[in-house]
């Protein structure tokens, strides 16, 4: 990872973009790298400051072409998210070993003691989801 970032602490090896930052940082903070630490500081640049260089005059997050692109903002935002998870000790947005603990919370929840199945509905959607990023991610 070291030797493909860019002088401003960003990567792309067919231009620079912000999806690349971002799937960067949230790679590191899974496995416990810190992405602004001095070993990826480019002179004063850090990733999420090379992050900020793609936030459009309309606030939108710029895509390769320059226009203002939601899967670009959505990358961006999860990578904020990862630093700061990964700031505060948290596991990783990767961590797929979470889906119990979220189950166990829903089912002693408000909601799983008055709508039992509808608990049982959102656990279902919660292992779905686990599973499915899970099966995504193991392709990289």
């Amino acid at each position: 990872i070291k030797t493909k970032q860019l002088d401003s602490a960003g990567f792309g090896d067919w231009g620079e973009s912000a999806e690349s930052a971002s799937q960067v940082i949230m790679g590191l903070c899974c496995i416990g790298i810190d992405p602004c630490s001095s070993e990826f500081k480019k002179g004063e640049n850090t990733m999420l400051t090379n992050l900020s260089t793609f936030i459009n005059e309309d606030g939108g997050a710029r895509c390769y072409d320059g226009t203002s692109n939601i899967m670009t903002g959505y990358q961006m935002l999860c990578a904020l998210a990862s630093y700061s998870r990964f700031t505060k000790g948290m596991p990783g947005v990767y961590d797929m070993s979470r889906q119990d603990e979220v189950c166990a919370k829903i089912i002693g929840s408000w909601i799983g003691q008055h709508i039992p199945f509808l608990a049982k509905i959102l656990c279902a959607v919660v292992r779905g989801f686990y599973n499915a990023i899970d099966k995504v991610t193991s392709i990289f």
